[in-house]
């Protein structure tokens, strides 16, 4: 039987109607395998809020009883709202009906009309989803103090927590009970004193359940197929090409490289991406740590990658005179730039050059030192910036809009204070 199927039958009757016995009698689960095998899925509906019993261990559902299943967002010790996005719900939860709720709990909630405005009551707190948070541990008059870093929460630490401090700092700390004003807390660990450099910033990671080292295992694994020489198997060798990468002045990983060859009917172009498909197998766990991590974060003082440094800046990063895997699409263009054939395969390449924005911009401007010192890519540069011009042009005729995007970038100083914004513009 599904639980769906259980839900259903006693919603097309009244309200505890019905107990596991008569559940048995109509479902015909006499025998004492199916009956045990119905009272698990009864126990399993009641944990997931889905079935409530009363003292009667008579048993109705939690549509029969007004009741919602939502994600509570904590704003204030005064307020904070419930979504349900299977059935489109948000609502304002006022203090007194949080009934100890925390930020992303999963509740059962239900509503009420307060003042002619539809409102949410929060009936149970079906799991927790906020398990440690940042708090600075402060010393004042002689005695330690916990505060809460992102919420206006009282916070209160052990006995055993409050043996481990020894100055004015910053910590992760384990909730061990959620109050209705306080939390009690445990120390898990400390993250630094309030006057280190770049101490915000982790704190900020932290707040954000971001985690800044990878499990061991996704470490050693990342490291172990790091080491692994690159071989040509199965792929197109492209490494006598001359691929270039061109990304920003400060950027730690290069993921796509180009190459342009031109002849008498046109030209070929060559993208290539970093393969991480190659290393970063289904299911496995680098997989796995990735999803969980979805994406790099790019901070002002760091990257906090997707995958561990052996891959993401080594492995997978297209650094100058090495072989890398890849998947190349090789682009066949006439002279005006419309395309005439393609086609998609699995690669190894040898970037010849590092280039950036600022380096390539300046060659095709004239400066003599660069194009002395990159004399072998000039005259590619330039077709290539013909063919970009051109590719721009039909985009343009197509009815294509070209976006332009203002990206600010903080500098700072070296105690991670930020000085100054450089802005710099990027077509989209």
């Amino acid at each position: 039987m599904e639980q769906q199927e259980l839900i259903d039958f006693i919603n097309q009757n009244k309200m505890y109607k019905y107990d596991a016995n008569e559940l048995a009698l109509a479902f015909n689960a006499t025998d004492a395998a199916s009956f045990t095998d119905l009272l698990k899925l009864i126990n399993q509906c009641i944990d997931e809020g889905e079935l409530f019993e009363n003292k009667k261990h008579l048993l109705a559902t939690r549509k029969q009883k007004g009741y919602y299943k939502g994600v509570y967002s904590y704003k204030t010790m005064r307020y904070g709202f419930v979504d349900d996005q299977q059935e489109d719900i948000h609502l304002y939860v006022a203090s007194m009906y949080r009934n100890n709720a925390f930020d992303q709990d999963i509740v059962l909630f239900s509503k009420h009309n307060y003042n002619g405005r539809e409102e949410a009551i929060i009936q149970k707190v079906m799991k927790h989803q906020i398990h440690t948070i940042v708090a600075k541990i402060v010393r004042n008059k002689k005695r330690w103090h916990a505060i809460c870093v992102d919420y206006d929460y009282i916070l209160e630490l052990d006995q055993f927590s409050m043996s481990k401090l020894h100055q004015d700092c910053y910590a992760l700390v384990n909730i061990t009970r959620y109050e209705e004003y306080h939390l009690q807390c445990r120390i898990k660990e400390f993250i630094g004193p309030v006057n280190r450099p770049f101490i915000d910033i982790d704190c900020a990671l932290l707040s954000h359940h971001i985690e800044l080292q990878y499990p061991e295992n996704a470490s050693h694994q990342a490291m172990l197929l790091s080491q692994q020489p690159v071989v040509l198997t199965g792929r197109k060798d492209l490494t006598q090409l001359g691929f270039i990468t061109i990304d920003g002045d400060d950027a730690k990983d290069f993921d796509d490289a180009v190459y342009l060859e031109k002849h008498d009917h046109g030209y070929t172009l060559y993208v290539s991406i970093a393969d991480v498909s190659h290393y970063v197998t289904y299911k496995s766990v680098l997989d796995i740590e990735a999803m969980k991590r979805g994406t790099s974060i790019y901070l002002p003082d760091r990257v906090i990658p997707m995958l561990p440094f052996s891959l993401s800046n080594d492995a997978c990063s297209l650094n100058e005179h090495v072989n890398r895997y890849t998947l190349t699409c090789q682009i066949e263009y006439d002279f005006d730039g419309r395309v005439k054939d393609s086609q998609v395969y699995e690669s190894v390449i040898c970037s010849a050059h590092r280039m950036t924005y600022d380096k390539v911009n300046k060659i095709l401007a004239g400066n003599e030192s660069l194009r002395q010192q990159y004399s072998d890519i000039v005259d590619m540069l330039h077709d290539m910036s013909v063919l970009a011009v051109n590719l721009q042009e039909n985009a343009t005729d197509e009815g294509a809009i070209s976006f332009e995007s203002a990206e600010l970038q903080v500098i700072l100083d070296e105690t991670g204070k930020p000085v100054s914004l450089k802005r710099s513009l990027k077509a989209l």
